[in-house]
This record gives C-alpha cells, structure tokens and sequence, in this order.
C-alpha cells in the first residue's frame, strides 16, 4: 500500500498540473480487421496523465462486434499544440450474440498505445492512435477521433 501511495505522489509531481490536459467525450473511427466507430471520454489524471475509456462497435464479418477498452495515456509534450503519447491500455473484444449465460469476450488482453493530439489547445481536438494488441486482440488498430 505504502508502494502504491508513493508511486501516485510521484507521478503527481512529474505531471504537474491538469490544465494542460485533453478532457471531454468524444467520436472514433478506425480501422483493425473491420471497420469500427465508437466513443470515448477523456478524464485528466494530472498534466501529462489522461484517463481514456472507450466502447467500439464493428460489422465483425457481419456477425456484430463489441470493443471496451480502458487506457492511461502519457503526454510527452504536454504544452505544445502538436501533442505526441504513449500508453497502455486493456481491452475486451467480443463478437456476435450469445445465449450463453457465462458468456466471456471472445478476447481481451492488454494494448499498447502511440498517438498524436492536434489544436488540443482549441475548443475541438483531432487525434490520430494507432494500437497494437496483446494476447489475442486485433495486431494493429488505428484511430481518428475528435473530442468535444
């Protein structure tokens, strides 16, 4: 717990303040084994650290597909008007209906994330991700998002 508690505090530090930080819902689009559009929130942590949950929704060869994916983003430039990050993430991708009662994802396992903020200090901003996937999840995703 003490581990825990001392981690926070430095990441705190190193991050600054959260003014600097994207917050806000947003729309996706993006491109992995199929097409998918989605929506995502952005939830400052601190000025470099970004909370980014996101739910996606594909034609999955036409069957139906379901993303949930939860992400820590990290700001290598927080100030700047053309933000690059990094981050790591966990995702839950499911396809199709199921009567199955213990219906699990089809796969789920960590991501690791690089992107690119665009006017993040204008009221509307552009990013563009691209993802690659663990343990079973799509390779490689890329994104196009906006964020109100």
């Amino acid at each position: 717990m003490r581990i825990a508690v001392l981690l926070s505090l430095v990441l705190l530090a190193l991050a600054g303040p959260v003014a600097a930080s994207p917050s806000g819902f947003g729309l996706q689009l993006g491109i992995s084994n199929d097409l998918y559009a989605g929506v995502h929130y952005l939830l400052p942590i601190s000025r470099s650290l970004v909370l980014a949950p996101s739910v996606d929704v594909s034609a999955a060869g036409g069957v139906g597909g379901l993303t949930l994916s939860g992400s820590l983003l990290y700001h290598l430039l927080p100030d700047d008007e053309i933000k690059p990050y990094v981050g790591a993430g966990i995702s839950s991708y499911s396809a199709g209906p199921s009567s199955d009662t213990s219906d699990i994802p089809d796969e789920a396992g960590p991501t690791l994330i690089a992107g690119v903020w665009l006017n993040r200090h204008g009221g509307t901003a552009n990013s563009l991700e691209s993802r690659w996937g663990l343990s079973g999840l799509p390779i490689l995703t890329m994104t196009l998002a906006i964020t109100f």
